[in-house]
Parts: structure tokens; C-alpha cells; sequence
């Protein structure tokens, strides 16, 4: 080979992080050289320059005999100074026989069985349809998954993060989005929990200190994701309306701080049960806790095909359209709205004109973050087109009319996201895209996350000649 295994290893490493397919190192595994020799920790050093990669390999068939020199390796001396990755490696070298470390603790994980819902004709996959910077999307012959639909009812429960659920030495897997030996990245929980594919029965937490009060009895309304309005108004907030009967009138609605105003008041227009916060940080104890899985689940982590990794429950998100009175077409024409506003991730980087491009096409300017439930649902109701960057204001697609049209802009490497079209048919809408190049490749950023978060620009003549046929029709 003409270089040692740890040089070697580096090199396929920088590779993998320009290549997106999973199996990169399962093809690569005939010509990796087999470790041998003491654990002199080189091997585990050229990994922690590429981090994200090097875990993902070493979950892998290929990785099995790196994962063995892993084996009794002091923590102080090889492994990561990034306390998350020291975790990492120490419960891949011990597995379901790992000891608490750097102030981590090993729990069992509990997986209930689940009660899968019926699809009920369920939500079509959305197939995307490219042309240039356009894309539009036409029903595919299967439908997305349903989401598990079973209550949990767990005495002396301990809630921390919005949504873990842990009871002794167990932690109890209830949404499958959030389990952590499922994905690289989960988003709400990365910095507490960490699990692994290879020896998925333990999940390492670094516990928070105990909130200072006890809650007798509550329903888990929060969630690991509640501070983003889409995995707010979309997963966690129709749970309440299938609350067991069984379940006391008086047991509060158990939410976190984080919840954005406009997400408490959809809640309180839902139900009158008392609203009890608690703070995400602490681990809040509850003797009697009743919790639901999220009725619909999206894997955080990017590297699955989309249509796998988002589940929706039908029945809920009509029963919520039902409930908001918007399930019903609406009388004459509408309002054209541009959505106008700051976008920490994926922002339009050309947003201004853009957004004057909009406005001589004759569309409103909104910015959503300004107005109440209320009005938002007031907006997009009466709105006949919506058009802006997609992201947590998708959730608001569930508040417009059937007929509508929505034009949701994002970058080109995203063409073939299924959330914002999926969001849209089940209002009855149609949808599409207008992509633009990112500031930044896969080459240029570590994690997949930040390529997929990346910012990007809207090319003016494309978007210009989409509005003036929308417009015009």
C-alpha cells in the first residue's frame, strides 16, 4: 500500500466526508490493513479529525476490528478531548457493559411496542420533479409511513431535554426520531444523549441536577424540539387530542419554557387543562407521567432517503385542520403573501431583492414571527398564494385553504425535501420549489448538518418569471 494503516485511514477519511453514501467504507474494507500491535491510540487520533465520519465507521462491519483496539484505551490519554466523543468511543469499546464516564451514566434502553396507526388513505410521497431551478412534485404510488399512535403511562418518570423520559435505569425509547442508535445527529438531545447502531440496548445521558419540586401527575405536551415552531404546532401539540379518557380532567399539560407564545395559545385554544412549565435543563420528576409519541417523526441526521425518514399521522393533522376551521375551500379570491422574515438556518442570502421582486408582483409583505396564533391563522387562511423560504414556517401550510398554492424557496441540494409538499397536500395545496445554489459545498463543512442548514441565493430572473405565471393564472 506504500502507507502506514493510520495514514491510510486519514486519507479515506478526508474522503468520506466528500461522499455522501453511507457504504463508503464498506467498500473500501478489502483494502484497509487490519489493526495490530498495542493501542498506541494513533488510529483513534487520525479519527477525531473527522469525527462524525469516523463514527458512522466504526458502527460498520468494516469498523469491527478498529472498534476492538478501542478496547482499553484510557480516556485520559487517547481518546477526544471533546467530552461528547470521548462518551462516543467509550461506549463503542464497551457496549451494554459501560460504567458511567466523564459524567455520563449508562441506561437500558426501553423500546414499547408499538401501535402503528392506520394511514386512512394516508399522505402520498411526494416525487419531486426538477427542472432547472424549478421543481414540482407529483403523488407517488406509495404512502409515507404512520407513526406509532400508543400512550405510555410511567410512575416515577423523570423528564429532561423537553422530551427524554427515563424511569430508574431505563430510558424509555417512545418517539423513534429521537433514538439515539438510529441517527448521527439528533437534534434537542445531542449535547446530553448519545447511542450507537452497534450496541443499541444503552444509551449514555449526562443527567441533569433534579428540579427542586416533585409534579404528581402530568401529560408530556413538550418535546425534545418544542423551542421550533414546525416541530411544535406539527408533532407534539395534536397529542392532545387523543389524551387517554382514563387520564384525570385535573392532570396538567406538561410544557417547557421554550414553547413559543403562539404555540401556547394554539394549546390553550385546545384544551382547559391547566399548563404547568418546566425547565428543560432540570430533571423534572413526575410521580404519575402520561406521554404520546409525536404524530409524525422526521430523522434529524440527513443521511436517510426523505420519504424513509418522515412519518405522519393523517387522522390528527385533519382533526387539527377541523378544529382551526380551515378544512373547508375558500370563498373568492384570496390574499398573495411573501414571507419576510430572519431565518437563522437556510436564510436567503439575496432576501431583500427578492423580496422586492414579490412586492412589484403585487404580494404582501408578512413576517409570521410578528403575529399572534390568531393572526397568523388569519393570514394563511385567506391567503390563495404563500410564497417564501421554507423551514419551521411550513407548519403554517396546515392553516391554509384547500385550492391554495404554495412556492416554497430553498437550495438547490434540497430540491427532493418531502416535508414542506407533505405539509402542503394535507391542506389540500399545491406546491413547489424555486431552488438556488448554497454559499458552501459538501467539501466545505464537517458535519452534514451544516450543509443542509447551509444559506443560499435565489436566482431573480427564475423566481421573477415563476411569480408572473402564479400571478397571472
Amino acid at each position: 500500500m506504500g502507507m502506514s494503516p493510520e495514514r491510510f485511514l486519514a486519507k479515506e477519511l478526508r474522503a468520506y466526508r466528500h461522499d455522501l453514501d453511507p457504504l463508503h467504507f464498506e467498500r473500501i474494507a478489502s483494502r484497509l490493513p487490519l489493526p495490530g500491535g498495542p493501542a498506541d491510540g494513533a488510529i483513534v487520533r487520525s479519527m477525531h479529525q473527522h469525527p462524525e465520519e469516523s463514527l458512522r465507521f466504526l458502527e460498520s462491519a468494516a469498523g469491527a476490528p478498529w472498534r476492538a483496539r478501542l478496547e482499553g484505551t484510557p480516556v485520559d490519554t487517547h481518546w477526544p478531548p471533546v467530552e461528547r466523543l470521548a462518551v462516543s468511543y467509550h461506549l463503542l469499546a464497551r457496549g451494554n457493559d459501560s460504567d458511567s464516564v466523564l459524567g455520563w451514566s449508562p441506561f437500558r434502553v426501553e423500546r414499547p411496542r408499538p401501535d402503528i396507526a392506520e394511514p386512512a388513505g394516508g399522505v402520498p410521497v411526494p416525487i419531486p420533479v426538477r427542472k432547472g431551478h424549478r421543481t414540482s412534485f407529483r403523488a407517488g404510488e406509495g404512502v409515507l409511513s404512520a407513526p406509532d399512535v400508543r400512550w405510555l403511562t410511567l410512575d416515577d418518570a423523570i423528564v429532561q431535554d423537553g422530551g427524554s423520559v427515563r424511569v430508574g435505569d431505563t430510558w424509555i425509547a417512545y418517539e423513534p426520531s429521537a433514538d439515539p442508535s438510529n441517527a448521527t445527529f439528533v437534534s434537542g438531545l445531542w449535547q446530553t444523549h448519545w447511542g450507537t447502531r452497534v450496541h443499541p440496548d444503552t444509551v449514555m445521558i449526562k443527567t441533569a441536577p433534579e428540579a427542586p419540586d416533585v409534579i404528581d401527575e402530568g401529560i408530556l405536551i413538550a418535546g425534545r424540539n418544542d423551542d421550533n415552531w414546525y416541530q411544535f404546532m406539527v408533532f407534539y401539540l395534536a397529542r392532545i387530542l387523543s389524551v387517554p379518557s382514563s387520564v384525570p380532567s385535573d392532570a396538567p399539560l406538561l410544557v417547557t419554557e421554550r414553547t413559543l407564545p403562539g404555540g401556547i395559545e394554539a394549546l390553550r385554544e385546545l384544551s382547559d387543562r391547566p399548563i404547568r412549565m418546566i425547565d428543560p435543563g432540570l430533571a423534572q420528576r413526575v410521580r404519575r407521567l402520561h406521554v404520546g409519541p409525536p404524530v409524525g417523526n422526521m430523522r434529524d441526521d440527513g443521511y436517510d432517503a426523505w420519504f424513509r425518514a418522515l412519518t405522519v399521522h393523517l387522522p390528527a393533522l385533519r382533526e387539527l385542520r377541523r378544529r382551526w376551521g380551515v378544512d373547508t375551500p375558500r370563498i373568492g379570491a384570496g390574499r398573495k403573501i411573501f414571507l419576510h422574515r430572519n431565518a437563522g438556518r437556510r436564510g436567503v442570502t439575496n432576501a431583500e431583492s427578492i423580496a422586492s421582486i414579490a412586492q412589484e408582483a403585487g404580494l404582501e409583505l408578512v413576517d409570521p414571527a410578528l403575529l399572534t396564533f390568531g393572526e397568523q391563522r388569519e393570514v394563511f387562511s385567506s391567503s390563495e398564494l404563500v410564497v417564501g423560504a421554507t423551514g419551521a414556517v411550513m407548519a403554517n401550510y396546515l392553516l391554509m385553504r384547500p385550492g391554495s398554492h404554495i412556492i416554497g424557496l430553498t437550495s438547490d441540494h434540497l430540491y427532493d425535501f418531502i416535508s414542506p409538499p407533505a405539509m402542503a397536500w394535507i391542506a389540500g395545496c399545491t406546491f413547489e420549489y424555486v431552488t438556488g445554489p448554497s454559499l458552501v459545498t459538501r467539501r466545505d463543512v464537517e458535519h452534514l448538518q451544516h450543509w443542509v442548514q447551509a444559506d443560499f441565493a435565489i436566482p431573480a430572473q427564475t423566481f421573477r418569471r415563476v411569480l408572473r405565471a402564479r400571478t397571472r393564472s
